[in-house]
């Protein structure tokens, strides 16, 4: 295969590099050395991927991709012998290289269709999760939080356990529900997700637990065999798998306008009428006053007690008073010029 061509036949229709981004992935269960990935989109991009599967085919694609797009976004999980990230700063300097976690945008994939699936409402519902890697545990924990019954299988039993004993202990103590590992003597379930690395492991005996009216997430993508898709589409269940374009945009944060908004108007320190200021979560020094956002502020939150928390109305001295009040007709004064 020549890499070079098939990239540049994805790339040809691209118009504005500065709506442009081209993403990098890797996995830990795929044999490919190279793959041209699904397109995506959001009101103000358009992405193109590629899969790597080894450090070689990393070098030809980081050489050739640079400059085509203002964005790259790289898989920086070493899911494989290589590291992917190091491998595309090494050959990118054109492009502006983005760390990318194709994994959290998988969880928030998942979560949203399971929300939408179920209208929002999760809470005491009967969960089934294959697997107790990454993908799985995170889900486990989202949807316990949610107040699901969470289950866990896993072909490694011994690991599974003491994943769920880990995930027990991470949630809130006054949980309604713990995570259990799954018993044959279960059944009921209203959802069923995978995230297995392997394929057409969970047969058609598993169909036997979900209800009538259940749902079924291929997560893993081919997790399940052949006999329990067809017993599942002929008994007219729900069997989706997960399209992780639904939350592609979770990947996209750091170039969110509010996002780069955030960082320009409110986070930050500043004098004020000589007077430091910090808003945007900054711990202040002791006398520091807090204000709701740096640039423009428009509320006096208090003064920082220097510990990370704000003073008391009557532990405040004379001098801090006088800062809290400097401030205050300054956001006045600012006010009526921009009326």
């Amino acid at each position: 295969m020549n890499i070079e061509l098939v990239i540049q036949e994805e790339l040809e229709e691209i118009e504005y590099l500065e709506n442009t981004i081209i993403f990098l992935n890797t996995t830990a269960k795929s044999n490919k050395k190279f793959a041209v990935l699904p397109r995506r989109s959001t009101s103000k991009f358009k992405a193109y991927g590629f899969f790597i599967g080894d450090s070689i085919v990393g070098d030809t694609v980081c050489k050739y991709i640079d400059g085509k797009a203002k964005y790259i976004l790289v898989d920086t999980e070493n899911k494989q012998n290589f590291n992917l990230f190091s491998i595309a700063k090494k050959n990118i300097s054109k492009s502006q290289v983005i760390p990318f976690k194709p994994n959290d945008v998988t969880v928030e994939s998942c979560d949203l269709l399971v929300r939408h699936l179920f209208e929002e409402d999760i809470q005491g519902k009967k969960v089934l999760i294959f697997g107790s890697g990454n993908l799985a545990s995170k889900m486990a924990l989202r949807l316990a939080e949610r107040q699901a019954e969470v289950f866990i299988w896993a072909r490694n039993q011994e690991k599974a356990s003491t994943i769920v004993d880990a995930l027990n202990y991470i949630l809130p103590k006054y949980n309604d529900t713990k995570i259990k590992l799954f018993h044959e003597d279960e059944n009921g379930f209203d959802l069923m997700i995978s995230f297995l690395s392997a394929e057409n492991v969970i047969g058609a005996d598993f169909f036997n637990y979900l209800k009538k009216d259940g749902t079924v997430i291929d997560g893993g993508i081919n997790n399940f065999s052949k006999d329990f898709i067809e017993v599942a589409l002929n008994s007219g269940v729900s069997f989706v798998r997960l399209d992780t374009r639904i939350a592609f945009h979770y990947a996209l944060m750091n170039l969110n306008l509010e996002t780069f908004c955030f960082f320009e108007n409110v986070f930050g320190t500043r004098e004020i009428e000589q007077i430091r200021c910090v808003a945007g979560g900054i711990l202040g020094r002791q006398g520091d006053v807090i204000v709701d956002q740096i640039k423009h502020p428009t509320q006096v939150i208090g003064v920082a007690n220097g510990l990370g928390g704000v003073k008391h109305e009557c532990e405040l001295t004379d001098e801090e008073r006088r800062k809290i009040s400097t401030i205050r007709e300054y956001i006045l004064q600012s006010n009526k010029k921009n009326l």
